[in-house]
């Protein structure tokens, strides 16, 4: 190949817009010969920039000078209107006392749009009778823009082109000649360093197109202007012009990027192109610029020149390269073009090219947190030397799952995101840069844990509240009914199976999430029973059972809720149930309850104490005791089979929700009330009433007086506190017997009568409802906290925590479950 010299590989136009010049369809020529004035371009397209310089010639000019194209014969005159044969130029601009800038406008053709020249004449205004100013004027010759199919092509491959003209420009001419060349087109032919020859060959008979072949000389990359002449005699006119894009092959490397400190060995493969076909002795280049010199070059700043000793030429498609150490700047990636070419002299043009990315191999050392829970989702780092800060730049595995987010932060650390990952110890981190991967083993263990995706907090009152939770491994766990399923539970910090001689658990569940629906292996959906917890054993807290007394061990402080227990005896089953306090003046108020135990030593209740106790005026005091107890035919009405209940002589209100009703006749002890009816006056029961008491055997009425309390009649002691219904005694419907008196004979009503009546034979009956009496006990609900939903393998009391089957989720901060009234 011929020697080509290097040149720049951006089309050397000055200032002009080539992409303007190829919508606009001319392009023209400026020669100057010895003149004053210089034209910044020899030639310039069609709405391109040209600039006019001679030193402080422009000082008489406006900030908005006008610059006219004559027809070459015709000389700068005075300033008159543009015409047709007369054109303005566009944007005229004054930069200086010495420079004039102007859009070269369209101008006239001539004879089949062939060139023509132009004088290119400047003044100080757009002022008709405005006189020139400048030196000798310059001459510009326009000529057609082509259009090029291909317009684009591989260096050093020959390509043939079909160029056509929006007009006969090759009429007369036989034998058209063509230049290829990385500068302006010259106004006239001539082969010269950096212009290249190619042969031209009319096509079809309207004079308007040709073939051009493209020397496998052009090498190289960026645009080449395709200039087509009359002939190839020395300096026969330009004709039109076309530009093409030329590329260089791009090759495949078996690595595109190595270390910076290190030698690499790599191959170089041009696919299905012979491209070192013919060549013995292949030379490489590494540049830090984004293209290749046309001509094998040392020179440039920052290449490095592979010895021949790091070149092997395996096949004609392909090479071996030992990629030498290739500087980079601050520890962080630098990208080098591997430039091959036909030898290592000056006089090598180039072949192919490739980016190569020289870098430094990575170097973890730790990871912070070094341990985090399966459902992954916390933000981990990195820790390290040679991590490049380059957004993209680094992925990493984790135990062989990709790490998310990563976040480079400097060369010492980047952050990412921890994915879902079975449990397991001594995960191994891969770190990957495009310098290559290191390992650091043993780096990160997965602890089993839940995370809570919806709704992660709740009132003690609840029945049921659903909850999404995410995980691991649910497909493979047993869930079910039997003490040794796997479970779900609420546990006050880590749950621990281990049971005394009691079978209670040492921290057991207070509640378990039922009835698990299995999602997928990774996520499930579980219901919370929260308005009764679990005891030690983990079965449901009996709200009925045993009372347990404390006897002289109470200490109060007046206005404290905080008490103490001399003995040691407070529990955490004693939580929500009621505390009587008894003897040496009780200071508990009525109706309180252990709100919270701190240690067995020390409660609290909900009250604040009405006073203070000494060490010789301890309290006595029942544990469990009843909430609210009603007699005397203050209570409620039933009706079997009924789920409502009215109050009778009190009423309801919303936080009686939840409480557990106990001895009360018609309803079975331990059933709770489910919800308050507005008004306070009906209730509704979780489970319906057993027995009515409403509708039961009339009372015989002998006598009322009108405005009188007192009726006589035949009454039984279990009267007290019937209510009447419908009578023709004179009895308000709703009135209560408050009293009764003289061996059941009469009785006290709590409304007077409407009217008299007497009848002492035979009476009259009157119908009642005999309300029983309402004893409650506080539900014991899961206390308001914090707690850790924790799935176990096996729920059952002294559970096997060694066992290898056994699996137990760790508490972590996604699996935080608090229960609160608000």
């Amino acid at each position: 190949m011929p020697k080509i010299r290097k040149k720049s590989l951006v089309r050397a136009l000055g200032t002009v817009t080539s992409s303007v010049a190829a919508a606009a369809g001319v392009v023209v020529a400026v020669g100057q010969p010895a003149q004053a004035a210089v034209v910044s371009a020899t030639t310039a397209p069609i709405g391109g920039t040209v600039r006019i310089t001679e030193p402080n010639g422009f000082t008489t000019a406006t900030s908005a000078p006008a610059v006219l194209l004559r027809p070459s014969n015709e000389t700068c005159a005075i300033y008159t209107t543009p015409s047709s044969t007369l054109v303005s130029a566009e944007s005229a601009t004054k930069v200086d006392n010495s420079t004039i800038s102007f859009k070269v406008p369209v101008l006239p053709l001539g004879t089949n749009g062939v060139a023509k020249a132009q004088n290119v004449c400047v003044y100080p205004n757009a002022g008709n009778g405005a006189t020139p100013i400048g030196g000798t004027t310059p001459v510009l010759t326009a000529y057609q823009s082509l259009t090029s199919n291909p317009s684009n092509g591989l260096s050093g491959v020959t390509n043939n082109l079909t160029l056509n003209s929006a007009t006969p420009i090759f009429t007369g001419v036989t034998t058209p000649a063509a230049l290829f060349t990385q500068n302006p087109c010259p106004a006239g032919y001539g082969v010269s360093a950096g212009n290249i020859p190619a042969p031209v060959i009319k096509a079809g008979l309207a004079n308007s197109a040709a073939t051009v072949a493209v020397p496998s000389a052009v090498i190289g990359s960026g645009s080449f202007n395709t200039c087509v002449y009359q002939g190839s005699t020395t300096n026969d006119p330009l004709l039109g012009a076309s530009t093409y894009q030329v590329t260089l092959p791009q090759l495949s490397l078996s690595a595109n990027s190595g270390p910076y400190d290190a030698v690499n060995n790599i191959t170089a493969n041009s696919g299905a192109t012979s491209l070192f076909s013919g060549i013995a002795a292949p030379g490489v280049l590494f540049t830090p610029n984004a293209g290749c010199p046309a001509n094998y070059d040392t020179t440039v700043a920052g290449s490095v020149a592979v010895p021949a000793s790091g070149i092997r030429k395996l096949a004609n498609n392909r090479l071996g390269i030992t990629v030498p150490k290739l500087a980079i700047t601050d520890k962080q990636p630098k990208v080098y073009q591997l430039c091959t070419y036909t030898g290592s002299s000056g006089e090598s043009t180039v072949l192919g090219s490739a980016p190569y990315t020289s870098t430094v191999l990575p170097n973890p050392t730790s990871i912070t947190p070094n341990a985090g829970p399966t459902t992954g989702g916390i933000t981990i780092t990195v820790n390290g030397t040679d991590f490049p800060t380059t957004p993209g730049s680094i992925s990493a595995t984790l135990g062989g799952v990709d790490l998310l987010n990563v976040t480079p932060v400097n060369p010492t650390s980047f952050t990412a995101t921890l994915p879902l990952r079975t449990a397991g110890d001594n995960a191994a981190l891969v770190v990957n840069t495009l310098a290559g991967s290191r390992t650091l083993p043993g780096a990160f263990s997965f602890r089993n844990a839940l995370k809570i995706l919806g709704t992660n907090t709740a009132p003690a009152t609840s029945a049921a509240t659903d909850v999404l939770v995410q995980g691991t491994d649910f497909l493979s766990q047993v869930f079910g009914t039997s003490a040794d399923g796997a479970k779900i539970y609420l546990v006050r910090g880590e749950y621990d199976p281990t049971v005394d001689e009691n079978n209670n658990k040492a921290n057991g569940p207070l509640a378990e999430c039922t009835n698990p629906f299995v999602l997928s292996d990774t996520e499930l959906v579980c219901t919370l029973k929260l308005n009764r917890r679990l005891d030690k054993t983990g079965v449901l807290a009996d709200v009925l059972g045993a009372t347990k007394s404390l006897t002289s061990d109470i200490g109060t402080r007046l206005g404290s809720r905080l008490i103490t227990s001399l003995g040691n005896k407070f529990s955490l089953d004693d939580i929500g149930r009621v505390l009587t306090g008894s003897g040496n003046g009780n200071t508990i108020p009525a109706g309180s309850t252990i709100q919270a135990v701190l240690t067995p030593g020390l409660a609290l209740i909900s009250q604040p104490a009405t006073g203070t106790t000494t060490l010789q005026s301890l309290l006595s005091g029942i544990v469990g005791d009843v909430l609210k107890a009603t007699t005397g035919g203050v209570g409620v009405l039933t009706t079997a089979g009924s789920n409502v209940v009215t109050a009778s002589g009190t009423t309801f209100s919303k936080s009686d929700v939840g409480r557990v009703l106990k001895d009360v006749t018609g309803i079975v002890s331990g059933t709770t009330i489910s919800a308050v009816l507005p008004g306070g006056t009906s209730a509704v029961l979780s489970a319906p009433a057993t027995a009515s008491t409403t509708g039961g055997t009339p009372i015989k009425i002998t006598s009322t007086l009108l405005g009188s309390n007192l009726v006589s009649g035949d009454f039984s002691v279990g009267d007290a506190g019937a209510v009447f219904g419908q009578n023709s005694a004179g009895i308000p419907v709703g009135s209560r017997i408050t009293q009764l008196t003289n061996n059941n004979t009469t009785a006290e009503i709590s409304q007077a009568a409407t009217s008299t009546f007497n009848n002492l034979v035979t009476g009259t009956p009157a119908a009642v409802d005999r309300p029983v009496g309402l004893t409650l006990l506080p539900n014991l609900a899961v206390p308001d906290g914090a707690y850790n939903l924790t799935l176990v393998s096996n729920g059952a009391p002294g559970a096997s925590t060694t066992s290898a089957d056994y699996k137990q989720t760790a508490l972590t901060s996604g699996s935080i479950f608090t229960v609160s009234p608000f």
